[in-house]
This record gives structure tokens, C-alpha cells and sequence, in this order.
């Protein structure tokens, strides 16, 4: 038995097609297992020394920094992680220096302009959308944060582009590390109430000075390889990024509005205990996450040199992976999930069901395959906006309707809809489009 199972993990390395996603895809895993491991330390320091109010106020601020994030990016983000492979393949690394310095003047501007009305409506954000007075400093210092976030995005998308692999690795576990440092340094020695938002939007600012060091670091090399350089103008950014943009605003709509909804519908507790939820449920979409790393410019790559079957390929494969990695996940979280809530405290456990119904909508996300990326890469961006404009729909109605009956069960089941359609609907144009099924699901047959 050991040596069939050895026989195949080699015959799955060495296949030429798939060798580089498997090996970076695991990489990024492994940085990705640290990362979640001190954010669970984090989170366990938080949830004990500061209680759920707090856990609600770090995710009602990360909210507001994620909506602030993607009207700052514009799509440009998403974008980017498409030009630069394509730069890469048919003009030259000065090329892609090129497009990036472009897109970052697009998003100093974005960001500046945002954090300007964010500061001045800080007030406004706390009291007159979620009746939280208290917090409209938070807020106010939140928004002289939304820059750095932005130019911390932009990096990483960057190094991602670029297949700088081991760098973007160290920047998946780095920041938590150093958070979870932070907060045990300042929990023992200087405790104040809000310490963990504080050094969370500390860290995007130490993040951006490293990020950029070795992003521009690794484009000096453009004036010793030469080769031509394809000017894009800031119209052909834009009009490349705007149905990117929106998908990501919808997606955000997805991601986020149970959490903003709760908060406004909801007290700080009932916030804390969902935020732990959403964060235990989405280890089940884990290699997901870790894997797309990977696959996004590595789609583009395929497509741009029209090398469609071996594009199919890769990403039928990769959805096996996830499959299979995201099986034992689920099953842990649902024969075991009132024990692991329980290490925040009792108080937690209320989550269990939540966290069944999410968990189940996170399997399907990684059992569907990479279809966002897939769609995003192969010039169908449109379709897929379009599919996240349905879920996204369905997401907030959802919560308005359930919230008020059900709670964090009710903001759970609206995301599960939400999920099941921005998966289940891609797959299927996928299919009628390119003829293969790229999602892996094992009771099925293969094509």
C-alpha cells in the first residue's frame, strides 16, 4: 500500500504539466498552515484576555478596511495579476515595471481620495451606520491606514505575477507572526483594551516599507535583460480592471456583508463569536486559497499562449487536489467543532451550527476548483461579474431576511446560498464554453 501511495505522489510531482503548480501550490500551503496557526494564537490571546466584544470590533474594523481596500484597488489588483504574466510572455520584464508603476499611480490616487472621505465621515461610519458611537476613533484611524493596505496588495500581486514564489510565501506568514509577537509584547506589558486593533493596522505599514524593497528590488533587473516595452495607458488599465473591480466588490458583498449586516443588526459578542466561526470554517477552503497563488498567473500564462488543453488540465488537476486536502477539514470541523470552539471560551460554542452550515459552503468553493481565476484569466471576466452580481443578491437579501430570526445561523445559511451559486454557475458555463468540467467532485463522472 505504501508504495502505490509513493508510486503516485511521484507520478503527481513529476508531471511536467502540473509539477510547478503542485510544488508552489504546496509551498504556499505550508506558509498558509503557519499563517492560520498564529492567527489562532492571535485570535485564542484576543478571545481570552479581551473577550468577544473585542473579537467583534477587530472584524467590524477589518470589514471596513476590506470595503475601503477594494474602491481603493479599483479591480486594478486582479487586473495586474493578468497583465504582468502577459507582459512577461510577450514583451519584456520592463514591460511589466512598466504597467505596475502605471497601476500604482492609479491607486495612490484611489487610496488617498478614499482615506480622506473615510476620516472626515469616521463619525458618520460608527454612529450613523452601526450605532456604535464609541468606535468612531477607531474608524478614523482605520482610514489613515487604507493607503498602506493598498500599496500591501499591490505588492503582493506583483510578486505573485512575477512567480516570485518564496517571497510571496514569506508574506503570507510574516504579518501574522508578527502580529501575534506584537500582541503578546503588549498584552504583558501595556494592556489597554483595543490593543489588537492598534497593532493591526500597524502591520499593513511595516508590511508595504519590506514588500516594496524586494518588488522593486526584483524589477532592476529590466535594463540588463532588455527587450521591448509595450506602454499601457492609464484608459487601458482602467477599462482591463473596471469588470474586475466590480466583481471584487460583489465578491466583497459575499464575504462581508454578513459581518457588516451582524454588526449593524447585532451586538459586538454575536459579532466576535461569528468572526471565529468564519475563520474556523474557511481552513476548509484552505489549499483553495493556498493554491490560487499559483494558478491565477500560471492561467494566464496558458491562455496567453494559447496551450487551452494543457490550461484544462491544470486546472481539473489542481481541483482534485483541493478536493481531497479539504475532505478530512470538513469532517474535523463538524465531528469536532463544538470541542475546537470551546478553546475561545464557553461562550463560543452558540457557533457550532454556523459553523457546520459555513464549512459545508467552503467545501463546495474548494471542491468547484479555481472558476473565478479561470473565468478572470481567459478573458471572461464579464460572465463571471455577472454570476457574482446573482450571489451577491441572493447574499444580501438573505441576510436581511434571516438575521433578524436566526442570527449568526441565518447570516451562515445566506452565505452558503451565495457560495453555492458563485461556484455552481461558473462551472457550468465553463463546461458549455471550453467543453471539460474543470471542478472535482468524485461521484461524478469525469467529463
Amino acid at each position: 500500500m505504501y508504495s502505490v501511495w509513493r508510486r503516485k505522489l511521484n507520478q503527481f510531482f513529476r508531471d511536467e504539466r502540473f509539477s510547478e503548480i503542485a510544488r508552489g501550490g504546496l509551498l504556499t500551503f505550508g506558509a498558509k498552515i503557519v499563517a492560520v496557526l498564529l492567527g489562532i494564537g492571535s485570535s485564542f490571546i484576543v478571545a481570552r484576555f479581551y473577550g468577544a466584544e473585542v473579537v467583534g470590533t477587530l472584524a467590524l474594523i477589518n470589514a471596513f478596511l476590506s470595503v475601503a481596500l477594494i474602491v481603493s484597488l479599483m479591480g486594478t489588483d486582479t487586473s495586474l495579476l493578468k497583465i504582468i504574466p502577459e507582459h512577461l510572455v510577450k514583451y519584456s520584464l520592463g514591460s511589466a515595471k512598466a504597467a505596475f508603476k502605471k497601476t500604482m499611480h492609479l491607486v495612490l490616487l484611489f487610496s488617498f481620495v478614499i482615506s480622506i472621505f473615510s476620516f472626515a465621515l469616521s463619525d458618520v461610519i460608527a454612529s450613523g451606520i452601526f450605532s456604535k458611537p464609541h468606535l468612531s476613533f477607531l474608524f478614523a484611524l482605520a482610514s489613515t491606514i487604507i493607503l498602506f493596505k493598498s500599496l500591501q496588495t499591490l505588492n503582493m500581486t506583483a510578486l505573485r505575477g512575477m512567480k516570485n514564489i518564496k517571497l510571496f510565501v514569506f508574506f503570507q506568514w510574516f504579518p501574522s507572526a508578527f502580529y501575534l509577537v506584537a500582541l503578546i509584547v503588549v498584552t504583558l506589558v501595556f494592556y489597554d483594551k483595543y490593543n489588537p486593533v492598534y497593532i493591526q493596522l500597524f502591520t499593513p505599514v511595516l508590511m508595504v516599507v519590506i514588500s516594496s524593497y524586494f518588488v522593486w528590488s526584483h524589477f532592476k533587473g529590466d535594463k540588463e535583460r532588455g527587450g521591448q516595452v509595450h506602454m499601457l495607458s492609464y484608459e487601458n488599465i482602467f477599462s482591463t480592471a473596471h469588470p474586475m473591480f466590480l466583481t471584487s466588490v460583489l465578491f466583497l458583498v459575499i464575504s462581508q456583508t454578513d459581518v457588516i449586516m451582524l454588526g449593524v443588526m447585532s451586538d459586538e459578542a454575536s459579532l466576535g463569536i461569528y468572526s471565529i466561526v468564519l475563520k474556523l470554517a474557511g481552513l476548509t477552503a484552505f489549499l483553495l486559497t493556498a493554491i490560487n497563488t499559483i494558478l491565477g498567473p500560471k492561467f494566464s500564462e496558458l491562455y496567453h499562449r494559447d496551450k487551452i488543453d494543457e490550461l484544462i488540465f491544470v486546472a481539473r488537476k489542481s481541483s482534485k487536489m483541493i478536493f481531497w486536502s479539504s475532505a478530512p477539514l470538513l469532517i474535523l470541523l463538524i465531528a469536532g467543532g463544538h470541542w475546537i470552539l470551546g478553546i475561545f471560551g464557553s461562550s463560543f460554542e452558540t457557533g457550532y451550527l454556523a459553523l457546520v452550515i459555513l464549512a459545508v459552503g467552503q467545501f463546495v468553493n474548494a471542491a468547484s476548483g479555481s472558476v473565478g481565476y479561470f473565468l478572470n484569466m481567459t478573458g471572461n471576466q464579464t460572465v463571471y461579474r455577472n454570476i457574482i452580481i446573482i450571489a451577491s443578491a441572493v447574499n444580501i437579501t438573505g441576510n436581511y431576511l434571516l438575521i433578524p430570526s436566526f442570527g449568526i445561523k441565518g447570516a451562515a445559511a445566506a452565505s452558503l446560498l451565495s457560495l453555492l451559486i458563485s461556484n455552481l454557475l461558473p462551472l457550468f458555463y465553463i463546461k458549455g464554453k471550453f467543453g471539460s468540467f474543470i471542478g472535482y467532485f468524485p461521484l461524478r463522472v469525469s467529463r
